[in-house]
């Protein structure tokens, strides 16, 4: 676990780069004296209806397990 000191200015925003937290957005969470930061992706609209649809599913998942016999445009119709 990593302890810094930091400082929180009059509008509570703090710098966490000492922390080596990277850039980005996050999830936190409160636990007695504790804060906890979860690194959250976004998805736009098509994404989630893309990440939902089984064909798409199927075909990431042969990308990923046999990447080197597809090129970007192999899995355009």
């Amino acid at each position: 676990m990593t302890m810094i000191e930091i400082d929180v200015d009059e509008r509570g925003r703090a710098s966490l780069k000492s922390a080596g937290v990277a850039p980005g957005r996050y999830r936190v969470s409160r636990n007695a004296d504790a804060f906890k930061f979860e690194p959250v992706k976004s998805y736009t609209t098509a994404e989630l209806l893309a990440l939902s649809d089984p064909v798409v599913i199927a075909a990431h998942k042969a990308v990923r397990e046999t990447p080197e016999l597809y090129t970007p445009a192999d899995d355009l119709p």
